[in-house]
């Protein structure tokens, strides 16, 4: 049965590939700017690669899709086919069905599903690239969430205490591989051993992943009491 709620020119949203296929075909050089501009809607604020999958506003995408063999959409037929692999991309009306928006692909961008429940509902295309043109980026998203979660936590943030993280998260100031290794290793298993994986990819939420970060690196006698925003020893 159809719905008949939706305009009669509605079609349903093109699959990924062909949606990315779109813009990248409508991205061309303009000799009077001297620069490549899309000829489409709305232009991406974040849209690099064919082959390398993410979200068009924040430029999100998951370490396990780095991991997993999506990367072999790119010599696999067309090189956009790869996009359809993106389980964790969203097709995203520009100008919703229910204020006449079609289904056409130069209605619709791939975003990630944070980014798509933020999505402004509106007619208006001026007001749509102004949400997506000031769209934070999945990394600094990321950094100000670790930042909040840490002074939650009763941590003050400074470059000292992102060093003490990144040493264990990266090896970063260690010279020796072999000792690199190990504390990433180290702290893996802690993580195992101290947090519930949760979802279908069995990943540890951004909460859970500070607090055994923390968890961890009090163990390791890595954090000091100068490192506490309140200079008071959290207790257990």
């Amino acid at each position: 049965m159809k719905n008949s709620t939706l305009p009669r020119k509605y079609s349903s949203p093109k699959v990924k590939s062909s949606i990315v296929k779109h813009y990248y075909e409508n991205w061309v050089y303009d000799e009077s700017l001297k620069k490549y501009m899309f000829r489409t809607k709305i232009t991406p604020k974040r849209f690099v690669d064919i082959g390398e999958p993410a979200c068009f506003r924040c430029g999100y995408y998951p370490q396990r899709f780095i991991k997993h063999d999506y990367i072999e959409g790119k010599t696999k037929g067309s090189p956009y086919l790869v996009w359809n692999k993106a389980d964790f991309l969203e097709r995203c009306h520009i100008i919703p069905s229910g204020l006449g928006g079609g289904g056409e692909s130069d209605n619709i961008v791939l975003l990630c599903h944070r980014c798509h429940s933020e999505n402004p509902n509106t007619k208006s295309v001026k007001h749509y690239q102004r949400w997506m043109d000031r769209g934070k980026s999945d990394y600094e998203i990321g950094v100000d969430q670790i930042n909040q979660l840490l002074e939650d936590y009763g941590y003050g943030v400074s470059e000292d205490l992102a060093n003490v993280f990144l040493k264990v998260l990266s090896g970063v100031g260690i010279k020796s591989k072999k000792k690199k290794d190990a504390i990433k290793r180290k702290f893996k298993k802690f993580q195992m051993e101290n947090v519930i994986m949760c979802g279908a990819h069995k990943e540890a939420n951004m909460n859970s992943f500070v607090v055994s970060l923390i968890q961890f690196c009090e163990k390791e006698g890595l954090l000091t009491k100068e490192h506490q925003a309140d200079q008071a020893q959290i207790k257990e």
